[in-house]
């Protein structure tokens, strides 16, 4: 119960700077996952940093869960 506390205040955190300004993690973990990676290295506040480290975890978590679909199979086999 409470990493889904943390992960609720993570995504609720609102950037006040950036390309995102006004927006919530969430909003930008949605649209540009690749911003919140780079938060996660570069922001310069720590408290914004931890919280992009926490969504990216999520996001990476949800991206091993999610099932392929017989397209991205297809892509996987004729990249070998």
């Amino acid at each position: 119960m409470r990493r889904l506390q943390e992960m609720r205040d993570a995504s609720d955190l609102i950037l006040q700077f950036g390309p995102h300004k006004g927006s919530t993690l969430a909003q930008v973990a949605m649209a540009d996952p690749d911003y919140i990676r780079q938060l996660m290295r570069g922001a310069q506040r720590p408290e914004v940093r931890a919280a992009a480290s926490r969504l990216v975890r999520a996001l990476d978590a949800a991206a091993e869960h999610k099932p392929k679909t017989r397209s991205s199979a297809r892509r996987g086999r004729l990249a070998r």
